[in-house]
């Protein structure tokens, strides 16, 4: 009886440590699982650091559009970058004509 007994504690302890090594490898908290989640945090994690960098420009943006605290300079930079509007004295080169004149420029010099 006691060898049984022996027996059936061998076995149980083998089956014990079996399902605990099974569950640290592929269970629901294996090593496994928490590496994936931790990636898959980080990630997020980025992304969220994204948005609120993204929202605070926005805010930033809107508050320059106040009413309130209507910053000139800004609105006529905007104006200048978003609508292509220019002063009577300044001359427009169009980017394509720009960068023409840049290479022949250069095919001049060599």
């Amino acid at each position: 009886m006691k060898r049984i007994i022996e027996r059936f504690t061998v076995v149980a302890l083998i089956l014990w440590i079996t399902v605990e090594v099974q569950g640290a490898l592929w269970g629901a908290s294996s090593y496994n699982t928490l590496k994936t989640r931790t990636a898959e945090y980080l990630e997020l994690r980025d992304e969220v650091d994204a948005l609120k960098k993204k929202t605070a420009d926005l805010s930033r943006r809107a508050d320059n559009l106040n009413r309130r605290s209507l910053d000139l300079e800004y609105l006529k930079e905007r104006v200048r970058i978003v609508l292509g509007f220019v002063h009577q004295d300044e001359i427009v080169i169009p980017r394509d004509q720009f960068d023409a004149a840049l290479k022949k420029g250069e095919r001049g010099q060599r």
